[in-house]
């Protein structure tokens, strides 16, 4: 998903939204945050 603005981590369920609000949900566990490159792996289930 491009352009996410929005991350919230309830437990494995992950709720991202983009600049237009569109919805994406994923289930799996975060595995790195690489800040500088803007970028979220998810490992998921």
């Amino acid at each position: 998903m491009e352009d996410v603005l929005y991350v919230n981590i309830d437990g494995v369920h992950i709720e991202l939204r983009n600049i237009l609000n569109q919805k994406k949900e994923l289930i799996g566990k975060i595995d790195e945050i690489d800040l500088e490159n803007h970028r979220i792996y998810v490992n998921l289930k």
